[in-house]
């Protein structure tokens, strides 16, 4: 099978035991990208970042949903800043204005909702749009996040429709502010 074992040992104090497995990425993984690109030929996705830019952060601690938000976004031409959890948003949103916020809720350190308060004090974080990801369907939980700042709130999994409509609210939105 291939792999490491270590052990560590005191007397009277215990043992640790550590061990490392070779795998191959799940299949799940595998096919990512395949189903992002089916459902985006599927969908017709074009390339919004061109005629259309926008500074868009992605918080998400899930490597899976990460890796497949951020092709969906790149086939739109969008390179997103990506934050793992909602101390890392803050962080980023100190650095930068953004137009658009993709927040999951669920997060070590700081959660989705506590990181949106934050942000929706700071200057930088007063007009961009914030839209909740959660697996979480109850009327209260997206009750508070519409309270707290959010702008929207989307329940995973997400549908691949689902982002390309809300960047382009994102997007005219941002048109009507410049006009």
């Amino acid at each position: 099978m291939g792999g490491v074992l270590h052990i560590e040992s005191e007397i009277d104090q215990g043992s640790t035991f550590t061990f490392a497995l070779i795998s191959q990425a799940s299949e799940e993984e595998l096919t990512i990208s395949k189903i992002t690109s089916h459902a985006a030929e599927n969908l017709a996705i074009e390339n919004l970042a061109d005629k259309h830019p926008l500074d868009i952060l992605l918080v998400e601690d899930n490597d899976i949903n990460l890796k497949f938000m951020v092709m969906l976004l790149s086939q739109m031409g969008y390179t997103p800043d990506v934050a793992l959890n909602g101390v890392e948003a803050i962080k980023a949103v100190e650095k930068k204005k953004f137009d658009l916020v993709f927040m999951d809720n669920q997060m070590p350190r700081m959660n989705g909702m506590d990181a949106t308060k934050v942000i929706r004090t700071m200057p930088n974080g007063k007009k961009m749009m914030i839209i909740g990801l959660s697996a979480s369907v109850f009327k209260e939980d997206i009750k508070l996040a519409m309270n707290i700042g959010m702008n929207d709130y989307l329940t995973k999994p997400v549908r691949i429709q689902q982002i390309v409509e809300r960047i382009k609210n994102c997007i005219l939105l941002k048109e009507k502010e410049v006009k």
